[in-house]
């Protein structure tokens, strides 16, 4: 005859309170690590997301970049003239500017026919070289708010040449060449050639000052000294002798 009494005896009750204890004890063990490292992960989150980026939701790292502003672009007109007050130049002029202090900005254009030219640039000052026909100037601008025309002044004058094979008689057409100079000379006593043409009778801008003219014509040489004034228009015919 089994007594199921005697489960509930003093010695089962006994063994239930142990079994409970190690029960209880076992899930305690299991439950803290997973709340101290769910904890420990909650104060990464929080800790270091602002240091490292930490993400959620990606599980990487966010960069942080910064954002270089761009720089402020300005819109400029550029146009020649041979002389204030002038009007503009009729052939193809060229442009080149470049950044001065720091601003590391190059850029060249050709205005066609003398055409106004609007080019875009960041604000600061440049170098500018404007070459037209026979004549190169250099000049510092600055382009701000206030620059939206600029007008280049190449203070020059302009110059038509021919040369005669005697008094009276006409211009000659063809083997031709010409060279016109500086007429000071470097330390090395040498003038230095500012152009040269190949037409019968040329027609140059220069600007003003004086300048040493070479004709070459059937393996002869005639030299001139000739004036440029600035505004004016100059004609000058060789002899051939």
């Amino acid at each position: 005859t089994v007594r199921l009494g005697t489960f509930g005896g003093p010695q089962m009750r006994g063994f239930g309170w142990v079994v409970s204890g190690l029960l209880l004890s076992f899930l305690l063990l299991q439950g803290l690590p997973a709340r101290a490292d769910q904890t420990d992960r909650n104060q990464t989150v929080t800790g270091s997301s602002a240091t490292r980026g930490f993400s959620l939701f990606g599980g990487g790292s966010k960069v942080k970049t910064n954002k270089l502003t761009p720089p402020v672009l300005r819109s400029v007109q550029l146009s020649t003239v041979i002389t204030a007050g002038a009007r503009p130049v009729t052939g193809n002029v060229t442009y080149l500017l470049e950044g001065l202090g720091g601003l590391k900005t190059s850029k060249e254009v050709v205005a066609t026919k003398g055409k106004a030219k609007r080019i875009s640039l960041p604000e600061g000052r440049y170098r500018l070289q404007t070459s037209y026909d026979a004549t190169t100037v250099e000049e510092e601008i600055a382009v701000d708010a206030g620059t939206q025309k600029y007008v280049v002044n190449l203070g020059a004058g302009e110059v038509n040449l021919r040369m005669i094979p005697a008094i009276g008689a006409k211009a000659l057409k063809n083997g031709l060449v010409w060279t016109v100079m500086t007429y000071g000379k470097d330390a090395n006593g040498k003038r230095r050639v500012l152009h040269q043409s190949g037409e019968s009778a040329p027609r140059m801008v220069l600007p003003a000052g004086w300048y040493m003219v070479h004709a070459m014509n059937r393996e002869r040489l005639v030299k001139h000294v000739i004036e440029v004034g600035e505004g004016q228009t100059y004609n000058y015919t060789l002899l051939r002798q």
